[in-house]
């Protein structure tokens, strides 16, 4: 499968950092898919998936569905608020 060379994945892009680049990207016309653990309605024009990340099941099943993606960023983080 041939990639799209305007393609980006943000993980975590439901998250502050990373809405605020994925609206970025969309706004220098990217074609924008995002992986959050909440779905968040604010982000027009992109697609979200919410998938848990820190399953490795879900994130191979993700991958064998969607995988043409020319670039990956990375905005996810771990919080422990015990």
């Amino acid at each position: 499968m041939k990639k799209k060379t305007n393609s980006i994945l943000i993980l975590g892009g439901t998250g502050y950092l990373g809405s605020q680049f994925a609206n970025y990207c969309i706004k220098k016309k990217f074609d924008v898919t995002i992986i959050g653990l909440k779905k968040k309605n604010n982000i027009k024009n992109c697609k979200i998936y919410q998938v848990d990340l820190t399953s490795e099941k879900n994130v191979k099943k993700f991958f064998l569905i969607k995988n043409d993606f020319a670039y990956i960023i990375n905005f996810t983080g771990y919080v422990d608020h015990s």
